[in-house]
């Protein structure tokens, strides 16, 4: 994933976690706000609940193809945003099938996925 895209600052995700919008299904956490910037940003967090470090790294890195995939169609309203994503432990569980699919109806049902061409 390219450096751009990523939320790398404590004060971004404060920001979203404060004036951002939330959505959840069982396996991720969902947090979404527009921005100023030229594209959307993406952050990813994974607690120590979860596993440890190689099962957290693991989460992340399926999290970020997930979103990889997506991409090119996240936007709100024709704006980009920032997200968040936040996993839940059935995440651990979940195919990688079942988790694009979760987070594709996730995305769809807060008006963040535009139609695909």
């Amino acid at each position: 994933m390219q450096h751009s895209w990523r939320l790398r600052h404590r004060d971004d995700f404060a920001r979203l976690r404060v004036d951002g919008r939330t959505a959840q299904n069982p396996y991720i956490v969902l947090s979404y706000l527009v921005n100023d910037q030229a594209n959307n940003r993406y952050g990813f967090v994974c607690s120590r609940r979860l596993g440890k470090a190689v099962v957290r790294n693991k989460t992340r890195r399926r999290l970020r193809e997930v979103i990889r995939h997506y991409h090119p169609w996240i936007a709100y309203n024709g704006q980009p945003c920032d997200l968040v994503l936040i996993a839940r432990g059935p995440i651990l569980k979940a195919t990688f099938h079942e988790l694009t699919t979760a987070i594709g109806e996730l995305l769809q049902r807060e008006g963040l996925l535009r139609d695909k061409p």
